[in-house]
């Protein structure tokens, strides 16, 4: 058969009485080479396969169907149905085409990233990476994980081998999530970054946990923007700028995330299935009255508000089913305080007029350390220390200093808190310790409360009711 099939195709096979379905390509060598079973469109509901099927090489299809014209034959098909590595790959070859394309690969041009993929369920992962320097014609997108043929299922420990490094090259790296039968989308994370050096490191994806927050990447992501270029004509640095100001406009979109730099950022902000809505009630106030949001034709409920002249103290609150936030701060920034290479949504509407400028709103995000489990639970009865740490949007221009925090926990769904210690480690980050009671004494679930300003007195008051379960 050809390198896909459809399902019209396998039906009568099906009925006429095939035990099983052996797939391969009418031409190749000795690699098998996942082929793609598809319905056409405008077909109905799904049709099932309900037959077993394999994808061979053309070498064993072809010798397969040489014995079958002289005998019986039984098929036991035996391999790693999920490969538990992947590489991506892509060298540069700058000023002209090499006169091989054959390339060889070293440990020393390549990072071993370990990823540990966390899960409450069985869960469908899609991973892709886009990879580019700031004068790429265009991008190169490979996917690591497709749907259906080589999806990976978490919870899972996998190893992907990136390379070569290059402390030019961006690689933005997604992965989505999906129940089992692809029927229903759950949440796409990111990542940005740079390898400049050979090693290895850990990464945590989907962890429990995330909070409203700012899409964030290491300093040596944000220096490879070019400062003076304007907006949108270079490749920039695959980040949305958060609650920013551009002109007179503040666009409140934010990202729910973790530590910053330390976890990969969720498209959560934005609901399934509609344009431009935010899965949030944003309310926006200075000086006690509510500043209207901007309207535009089907677009009702952009995270969009036109700004009174002249600098104030604004309040932005965000409320969904889980996070109550509150926040604080002055606004417009000062001309200085942009993100070059960042990416503000507004200006699909609007058009682009200049760079977007981060107000100087306090987040606050938590890594759960090595007490969160593979399945999203942190154990019950026992002591949790983790990290919670208050943090600005990045910046051009420095942001002030984070001047306090204070946390407090609940496993009754907020209806007792008590205050957990925190430590201070560095400027913005701090160690929490706390105990837990025994499952039994608990709703099964960890609330958490937590307030932190900076020297300038913007501050954050936020509350996270159930943000990780017990075991």
């Amino acid at each position: 058969m050809e390198p896909d099939a459809w399902v019209s195709q396998i039906i009568p096979i099906r009925e006429a009485g095939a035990a099983g379905l052996a797939i391969f390509p009418s031409k190749g060598g000795s690699c098998a080479l996942p082929i793609g079973v598809y319905q056409e469109i405008n077909t109905g509901d799904p049709k099932p396969i309900s037959i077993p099927n394999v994808s061979l090489s053309n070498k064993e299809g072809l010798r397969l169907r040489t014995r079958l014209a002289s005998e019986a034959v039984s098929v036991r098909v035996t391999g790693t149905p999920q490969t538990p590595y992947t590489y991506v790959l892509k060298p540069y070859a700058e000023g002209s085409v090499p006169k091989s394309l054959h390339y060889t690969f070293t440990g020393k041009q390549l990072v071993q990233v370990d990823l540990d993929v966390h899960a409450s369920q069985p869960t469908s992962f899609n991973s892709y990476h886009t990879v580019y320097k700031q004068d790429d014609a265009t991008t190169t997108t490979t996917a690591t994980s497709l749907w259906a043929h080589t999806a990976f299922v978490g919870p899972t420990s996998r190893t992907e081998w990136v390379g070569p490094v290059d402390p030019t090259v961006i690689r933005s790296h997604g992965m989505s999530s999906a129940n089992l039968d692809l029927t229903a989308y759950y949440d796409t994370r990111w990542r940005i970054e740079v390898f400049d050096r050979p090693g290895r490191t850990r990464q945590q994806w989907f962890t429990a946990g995330l909070t409203p927050g700012a899409m964030t990447a290491a300093e040596k992501v944000y220096a490879l923007a070019d400062k003076n270029a304007p907006p949108l004509t270079t490749r920039g640095v695959d980040l949305t700028c958060t609650i920013c100001v551009q002109g007179d406009t503040l666009w409140a979109e934010f990202a729910p995330a973790g530590t910053p730099d330390k976890h990969p950022f969720s498209s959560g902000f934005w609901k399934n299935n509609a344009l431009l809505t935010p899965d949030y009630d944003l309310r926006l106030y200075r000086d006690g009255t509510e500043i209207p949001r901007i309207a535009r034709p089907y677009l009702d409920n952009l995270p969009a508000f036109t700004l009174p002249e002249g600098s104030g103290t604004y309040r932005l609150t965000a409320k969904n089913t889980q996070h109550d936030t509150e926040w604080t701060f002055r606004a417009p920034p000062a001309k200085e305080h942009v993100l070059p290479g960042s990416f503000c949504k507004y200006w699909i509407i609007e058009g682009v007029t200049e760079q977007c400028r981060p107000t100087p709103v306090v987040f606050a995000g938590y890594d759960l350390g090595d007490g969160l489990a593979m399945d999203n639970t942190v154990r019950s009865g026992r002591s949790h220390r983790f990290t919670v740490e208050a943090y600005h949007s990045p910046s051009a221009a420095k942001m002030p200093k984070i001047a306090g925090l204070r946390l407090w926990m609940s496993t009754d769904d907020g209806a007792r808190w008590t205050p957990v210690s925190v430590k201070r480690d560095r400027d913005g980050a701090y160690t929490a310790d706390t105990r837990y009671p025994s499952l039994r004494d608990t709703l099964g679930a960890v609330s958490l409360k937590v307030e932190a300003w900076d020297a300038d007195g913007n501050r954050l008051k936020q509350t996270s009711t159930r943000l990780f379960n017990l075991r």
